[in-house]
Order: structure tokens, then C-alpha cells, then sequence
């Protein structure tokens, strides 16, 4: 057996695997190069040259090649091993540009997993929302920061609590019912709301502009639930994208039904919050 064709079967088998590491990507657009995955392709190239040549000395008997193979196999094991666990390599752009397929990883399998209790299906979904925003977020920063050099030290991680209420809680919260909404308020198909005041579950609804100018509250274009008490940074999802230049209005609707399922248009179930004799509202425009 050629000693050629040897390497180039693991070689292929590498670059195959690399590959096949962006296989359950939601989207194609989410598709970057990362570094991360690369190094772990290698790692694994370099287990299966191990693997192969121990089960096949039979059929290649240069013995100075084989452990040749063996010692350059495990040293590049050890080397991309180390370097996709301390990510010296990376940076802010490459460690954006390997999250992206990682977060559309994580939008696949939330979405079309079977799930059935309702409390996993609000967590997958919360899940989707949150990673289509920072997937939105990061392309915006990678194209802000691509070409540019940041030599100050790394910043260390700063995790804040999280903060919100709990479900099925009710009571007294300082300004509820409220909502505010970020600016900017869309970023990729994703509504960011700065903040949510609430004293029960309710849902945050993005409704269109009717004809008139007001709320068409008849047409959702998308729902996020938010939990008793004030919940900050809420990301709303859109079913479409959204022309700039469109007036949106951000809506409080309660949680009157079953709890994380929005059921608005089935007769009187979740239906807006009201203070001071109308609804909830916030009108934002689309930039």
C-alpha cells in the first residue's frame, strides 16, 4: 500500500469532516470560517491516522515511516487539541465568526426538535430568539471591526445576574404595566425591547400599522413572554422582514389563557393590557 495514498485519505477525511461540521447550520449565510472547528478537524484527522495505521501495519511495513506517522500524529493531536481548548488564536472577529455557525446550530435543532410540554417549547423558543439576535448582532460587529487591528489586553468575562421574574407570579411591580423599547429597536428581523414591566405573565406583541395610522392589532408579527415582574433586553422575533422606514408598535398583551402559549384571536384570551384607559403601546420605526 502506498504510503501517498495513506495521507491523502486522511487528508480528505479532514477536510470532509471540517465540512461536514457546518452540516446542521440553520442557514447557509450563517456559514463562516472558525478557526475552532478547524483545529478540531485536525485533531480528529490525526486520531483517525492513529487509529488506521495501527489496525492496517500488515499492509504498510516501513517501519520508520509508520512511527514516523505515529509521532507526527500525535504531536498535531496535542497541538490543535491545546489550541482549540485555550483559543490563543482567537480573536474578537474570529471568535464571532465561529459563534455564528454555532448559534445557527442552535436555531435548527430548537426549532425542529419534536418538542411537547409547553415549558420546553418556551425555553426553545426564547432560545431561537436569543440567538437570532446575536447572530444579527455579531455580523454587524464583524463587519465593523473586520480589517482592524485591537492590540489593547483581552477583557475579561463579566457575567451580570439575570434578570426577571418568575412564572406564574403575580403581585405589585413599581410602574407596571410598561414597556420600553431599544434603540435601535430592530436589529436583523429581531425586535430588541429595553424593558418590560409586568405583574403577571403577559406576551410582548408586535403589531403593523393599520391603515389610519393606529395599532392593527388584528396582525401579529411577532410575540415574546415575558414573566411577572421587570424583564430587560426581550428579544421579539419577526415572522418577515421589515422595510426601513415602517412604524411598528410594540404591545403588552396578558398571559390569560394557558401560561406561555399565545392564544390572542381565540376569543377573549390574551388580550392587551391596558393602563389609564388604553393599551400598552410603544410606535417605533424601523431605521
Amino acid at each position: 500500500m502506498s504510503y501517498k495514498r495513506f495521507l491523502a485519505m486522511i487528508v480528505t477525511s479532514t477536510v470532509v469532516m471540517f465540512a461536514l461540521m457546518y452540516s446542521t447550520a440553520y442557514a447557509f449565510s450563517h456559514v463562516w470560517w472558525s478557526q475552532t472547528r478547524a483545529w478540531m478537524a485536525l485533531y480528529m484527522g490525526a486520531a483517525m491516522a492513529l487509529v488506521m495505521l495501527a489496525f492496517m501495519q500488515g499492509m504498510y511495513k516501513d517501519k520508520k515511516k509508520n512511527l514516523a506517522i505515529f509521532a507526527g500524529s500525535a504531536a498535531v493531536l496535542v497541538a490543535s487539541l491545546l489550541l482549540a481548548r485555550s483559543q490563543a488564536t482567537v480573536g474578537d472577529v474570529a471568535w464571532m465568526k465561529a459563534m455564528i455557525p454555532h448559534h445557527s446550530i442552535a436555531i435548527l435543532t430548537s426549532e425542529r426538535a419534536r418538542i411537547s410540554d409547553p415549558r420546553v417549547r418556551r425555553l426553545a423558543d426564547e432560545i431561537i430568539l436569543a440567538q437570532r439576535r446575536e447572530i444579527a448582532e455579531m455580523e454587524a460587529l464583524i463587519a465593523d471591526l473586520d480589517g482592524l487591528d485591537h492590540a489593547a489586553a483581552p477583557l475579561q468575562p463579566s457575567v451580570p445576574a439575570v434578570e426577571g421574574g418568575s412564572a406564574e407570579k403575580t403581585g405589585p411591580v413599581p410602574g407596571a404595566p410598561a414597556l420600553r423599547v431599544a434603540e435601535p429597536a430592530l436589529v436583523g428581523r429581531v425586535v430588541m425591547i429595553a424593558e418590560a414591566r409586568v405583574e403577571s405573565d403577559a406576551w410582548v406583541v408586535i403589531h403593523p400599522a393599520a391603515a389610519g395610522g393606529e395599532p392593527d392589532a388584528a396582525t401579529v408579527l411577532g410575540v415574546a413572554f415575558v414573566q411577572h415582574g421587570t424583564t430587560r433586553r426581550v428579544p421579539v422575533g419577526l415572522a418577515a422582514h421589515v422595510a426601513p422606514g415602517t412604524t411598528l408598535y410594540a404591545m403588552l398583551h396578558d398571559d390569560t389563557g394557558e401560561i406561555g402559549a399565545f392564544e390572542f384571536g381565540s376569543g377573549p384570551l390574551d388580550p392587551p393590557l391596558e393602563a389609564n384607559g388604553g393599551p400598552v403601546v410603544q410606535p417605533f420605526v424601523v431605521r
